[in-house]
């Protein structure tokens, strides 16, 4: 296996300053005569198998050659898209389709997407040779000239970007590790106070940081203390250097006795916001 170059290097979604809130982990974009049953099946049930919440079409959800609302909103919804370019990717016009939407909701959203160049050289992605200048030609007996030139500038942008080459003698199963790997890494981020209290509805002019999270923190506890008998927001402060986290237990464990009658509470949960 080896990484596709790119000459336009992407963010990571960990450092997204979105504020759509996300329903899937991941989108899974694929030509399904290529890769249905083989190298896009086993990515998806290597993403599930680690709790990656992954989106994947179905034939019963499509419309013909018709992009349905369902699948606009799944990309919208999601927040890494893997796309798998195959043979015949280009021949697809509802493929093309979804790759303007999920290129455009990449730039809107910032949104990470990873390219799987799957027994196909990124080159013939991005200029639109071989198997994918022959889709062309077939499309233009059948699209207008602002369509095709939509499709043409969206694969030349995917072209660019780097991602996995998957080619004859690869080990399928090493590239699908990495790609797993990778997606666990940008969704094991926590998100930041500001996009937590944009889900809440929370429309706080409070730009301070640490201000606005003790706001968001104290908005989910106001949500969610209806079914308990007892509740306690705590303000806490928390120090984190490197890989240690200081946290100041004493005024914790006291308010917590305090409310509880205790005189020790030897098991805490705590959720940290």
């Amino acid at each position: 296996m080896s990484m596709a170059s790119a000459s336009n290097n992407q963010a990571s979604s960990s450092s997204s300053s979105t504020l759509h809130p996300t329903k899937w982990d991941v989108f899974l974009s694929f030509r399904g005569k290529d890769t249905r049953y083989t190298f896009t099946d086993y990515l998806y049930h290597s993403l599930q198998r680690n709790g990656i919440k992954t989106f994947r079409d179905a034939p019963n959800i499509r419309s013909g050659e018709i992009i349905t609302s369902a699948l606009f909103q799944a990309i919208q919804d999601s927040k890494i898209y893997i796309v798998v370019l195959s043979q015949n990717f280009a021949s697809s016009q509802y493929c093309l389709d979804e790759l303007v939407e999920i290129l455009s909701c990449r730039g809107k959203l910032d949104r990470l997407l990873i390219p799987v160049f799957y027994c196909i050289e990124p080159s013939v992605v991005k200029y639109q040779t071989g198997s994918y200048g022959e889709a062309f030609r077939k499309h233009g007996n059948y699209h207008g000239p602002d369509l095709l030139d939509k499709w043409r500038a969206t694969l030349r942008k995917v072209g660019e970007f780097s991602g996995y080459h998957v080619r004859e003698n690869t080990f399928q199963v090493d590239v699908i590790n990495e790609i797993t790997d990778r997606v666990l890494q940008e969704i094991n981020t926590m998100p930041s106070a500001l996009e937590v209290a944009q889900y809440l509805g929370m429309n706080s002019p409070v730009k301070d940081e640490a201000t606005l999270s003790s706001n968001v923190t104290a908005g989910v506890h106001n949500q969610n203390n209806g079914p308990f008998k007892g509740s306690s927001f705590l303000e806490i402060y928390i120090y984190i250097i490197y890989d240690n986290i200081y946290i100041y237990r004493s005024k914790i464990l006291g308010e917590l006795r305090e409310l509880l009658h205790l005189p020790l509470i030897k098991n805490l949960n705590i959720i940290i916001f």
